[in-house]
């Protein structure tokens, strides 16, 4: 779990440190994509080692191999929204803790502290909410 939580911290710090090549990164998308066989492959590379830190988690807690993209996509979807919203100046806001190394430590392991509960506790909790879907594969 060690390995996944620095890897979603090290994006964000990476963020922090380097805004310009971070919105570089993540800027619109290149039109012409193929013509740059070299930028596709290191991206590649690099959400591989992102992925596979976080599917090891999500395997030694359960989670079926069918899951595993949709759990990254979640860390994925925290540690990017996380940055950005640094980025922005978005947090941290008045309501929330003054120090924002507090605030990436704590989102960053509510998201680990899902995963590492496991695939029954995500349904017990879709059982609870309105409108859930009749089922997400766990």
């Amino acid at each position: 779990m060690a390995k996944a939580y620095r890897m979603m911290r090290v994006y964000v710090e990476f963020a922090q440190r380097h805004k310009g090549l971070f919105d570089l990164m993540i800027g619109p998308r290149i039109v012409s994509r193929d013509d740059y066989p070299e930028l596709n492959e290191e991206t590649a590379k690099s959400f591989h080692l992102f992925a596979s830190a976080v599917e090891q988690v999500a395997l030694e807690c359960g989670w079926q191999k069918r899951a595993l993209k949709l759990v990254t996509h979640a860390a994925w979807s925290m540690e990017h929204g996380l940055a950005t919203l640094i980025l922005s100046d978005r947090v941290p806001r008045s309501d929330l803790p003054d120090r924002l190394d507090h605030m990436i430590h704590f989102s960053l392991s509510i998201l680990l502290s899902a995963v590492t509960a496991g695939p029954s506790q995500l349904e017990e909790v879709i059982r609870q909410l309105p409108r859930a879907p009749k089922h997400i594969e766990t």
